[in-house]
């Protein structure tokens, strides 16, 4: 009898232990479960922090009313202080900054002698522009259908515009390294700034899609289309009728530079067409680089701009281009210079990108989205989500806030 009491004591002690283990082994699985919820939460709250600094900046950009110029010191450009500024809500917050659109190179539009000025090789070159561009037949170093259809996970060219700047990943050529790193261990065709390879810009410092401007005068008409305009409308433009009735004997025109060497280095009648007239008949042009807002960096993928130019265009930047004819008061925007770049550069834009990171607990959920100005409200035309968690350092962000704005107790 005693002894099966002792062998029930000993049962009873192993279920108890039993019972305690899987009470441990519960009680862990529930802590990670909770944490797991937490994570979730966090996350959660994280992303609709990051949704509100996008609104934040839509609101921002409605406010935006047409002018002959847009430049660094408008509100927009100010909203966030390039994202030192952290703006609080109910346990959690987001950082923002919004950058203008024109100021990169367009991909989508930049001819082969400014892609030759900024860091790729000469096959991402024959690539990009075999990718944007109809035909079968590669250039040398490019790549059509019979390439991407040939590889493991086989694909057409799209043969059209880029979508996103990251689709330049499924194009021959080019990798997460050479888009977003400097390309040290390739040869490019042009090196950007004086210093080691490691130093020098990435193609993601340079360039982007979507870069759009309106077609408007200083006083906010539509630029006339120098192509179909009769005569006396062109002069009530300002243009005299001799030079007037020489433009239209001469056209069409391509480029709005070549309409400038037909006033033959009269600066006022420059001033008109350049201020005035277009060689289209679009609302917006796509791939313009904003003078006040491009770096240095990007007005050197210019055509035919020398180096001492670049840096007197840049240098006028502080001053501002009030209406796109002050290039004409720059130093060495004469002739050749002017004729070749005129029709790159802009000072109006309408599309602007939103960078934003938004915060909760340990969780950071970073998105870009693009803005395009409209004839009545901002429209949100795509939201990205950038493939790095350290995109606040590729923005150039400063690693804290160094200014806090509670959007909680404004609200209240």
């Amino acid at each position: 009898m005693r002894r099966q009491r002792g062998f029930a004591f000993v049962l009873t002690l192993a279920i108890l232990a039993g019972l305690v283990a899987l009470l441990a082994i519960s009680a862990s699985a529930m802590r990670i479960r909770l944490r797991e919820i937490a994570q979730g939460s966090e996350l959660a709250r994280a992303r609709l922090a990051a949704d509100a600094g996008i609104q934040r900046a839509m609101a921002e950009l409605s406010l935006v009313t047409p002018g002959p110029a847009t430049t660094l010191q408008d509100e927009w450009a100010l909203l966030g202080r390039d994202g030192a500024e952290e703006f609080t809500l109910e346990g959690s917050s987001f950082r923002i900054q919004i950058v203008d659109a024109a100021s990169k190179v367009d991909l989508n539009t930049a001819p082969i002698e400014q892609l030759q000025r900024m860091p790729f090789t000469q096959e991402q070159i024959d690539s990009l522009l075999d990718w944007r561009e109809g035909g079968n037949a590669p250039r040398a170093l490019g790549a059509k259908d019979e390439y991407y259809g040939n590889l493991t996970n086989p694909y057409n060219a799209a043969l059209r515009r880029l979508d996103t700047f990251d689709q330049l990943l499924t194009v021959k050529g080019f990798t997460a390294q050479s888009l977003y790193l400097p390309q040290t261990d390739v040869v490019s065709t042009a090196t950007m700034i004086q210093g080691q390879a490691d130093q020098q810009p990435t193609l993601a410092d340079l360039a982007d899609v979507d870069a759009f401007s309106p077609q408007t005068t200083p006083t906010g008409q539509t630029r006339l289309n120098v192509n179909n305009a009769a005569v006396g409308t062109l002069v009530q433009r300002g243009l005299t009728v001799d030079l007037a009735a020489q433009i239209v004997q001469r056209r069409p025109f391509t480029r709005l530079g070549d309409v400038v060497a037909v006033a033959a280095g009269n600066r006022q009648t420059e001033r008109v067409i350049v201020d005035e007239l277009t060689t289209s008949g679009a609302t917006r042009v796509e791939g313009r680089i904003n003078l006040n807002t491009a770096s240095e960096q990007v007005l050197a993928t210019l055509p035919s701009v020398p180096p001492d130019v670049v840096q007197a265009l840049f240098s006028r930047q502080g001053q501002g281009y009030l209406r796109l004819s002050d290039v004409l008061d720059v130093p060495g925007m004469t002739g050749t210079t002017l004729t070749g770049s005129l029709d790159r550069l802009t000072v109006q834009s309408s599309a602007f990108w939103v960078r934003v990171e938004g915060r909760a607990g340990a969780e950071r959920v970073r998105k870009q989205a693009l803005i395009v100005l409209g004839q009545d409200r901002p429209r949100l035309v795509r939201v990205e989500e950038p493939p790095f968690t350290d995109m606040s350092t590729r923005w150039g962000w400063p690693e804290a806030a160094t200014l806090t704005t509670n959007l909680g107790s404004e609200d209240r």
